[in-house]
């Protein structure tokens, strides 16, 4: 959850944008972009997440998202598209000519390898940054003021970028 406010923020998303998401997994980004764009279009190829994302997207009444069960690999089919997230194991792979020029990306990816094999391979984008981010609760009464022992640390890297 860290994350999606982040990835919000910095897709651009308003309401009047197309955003296609891939790796729908349980549906959560989707349904969190779908509160403030027009549409939202989340690809999926595994059935076991196809079925948790549609019982999600139902429960949250996101009427303005719609699952497609297809590999974006082999293509996107939405054109003149806002932004675009990724949570891909190989997300260089995927064709970014949906995204209208200007639009944003924001790769999500676990490893440091993904990262580098993304900015090295990926065509027609600009990558703008990578960023990790931490969650570091802090401990206060009185004066007494200090980190508290346990934080959220890594879940992923985020590679924000536009389409040039």
């Amino acid at each position: 959850l860290k994350d999606l406010g982040y990835i919000l923020i910095h897709s651009g998303v308003d309401k009047n944008s197309l955003v296609v998401d891939a790796g729908a997994g349980c549906g959560v980004l989707a349904c969190v972009m779908g509160r403030y764009a027009k549409k939202v279009v989340s690809y999926e190829m595994r059935k076991d997440h196809l079925k948790i994302a549609k019982k999600n997207i139902k429960f949250l009444d996101a009427k303005n998202v719609s699952l497609k069960e297809k590999d974006v690999y082999e293509g996107i089919d939405e054109k003149n598209v806002d932004a675009l997230t990724l949570d891909l194991p190989e997300p260089w792979k995927v064709d970014f000519s949906c995204l209208k020029n200007g639009g944003t990306f924001v790769v999500y990816v676990p490893t440091i390898k993904q990262v580098m094999d993304f900015t090295e391979r990926v065509e027609g984008v600009y990558v703008d940054k990578v960023v990790e981010l931490i969650e570091r609760e802090w401990f206060f009464q009185g004066r007494k003021v200090r980190p508290k022992s346990d934080m959220l640390g890594h879940t992923a890297f985020l590679v924000v970028g536009r389409k040039i």
